[in-house]
């Protein structure tokens, strides 16, 4: 009786400790505010909001690093123009 007494309490401790954090999914998760969404459902769009926080955080990456290597093209571009005019302004004062 005591074996199946501490089972029943494990288990009760397991699903209040699995419905504490489903319902703290619910409420970051858009669209999942409400009594009527059950549990796999919260589940399930919190797994797809993560996979498209994924992708665009996978799509910024790629143009940030894109703008940066243009950043740094257009920087040397300037660099370079500007140490030939320090030389072109070097042989006029010459």
């Amino acid at each position: 009786r005591q074996r199946k007494d501490n089972h029943k309490e494990v288990e009760r401790k397991r699903r209040a400790g699995i419905n504490s954090a489903i319902l703290e999914l619910q409420t970051l998760v858009p669209n999942c505010e409400g009594k009527g969404v059950n549990k796999g459902d919260i589940i399930y769009k919190a797994a797809q909001y993560i996979r498209d926080l994924k992708t665009n955080e996978a799509n910024n990456i790629e143009k940030w690093t894109l703008e940066k290597l243009l950043t740094d093209q257009a920087l040397n571009d300037l660099s370079a123009q500007i140490e030939a005019s320090r030389r072109e302004v070097e042989k006029l004062r010459e």
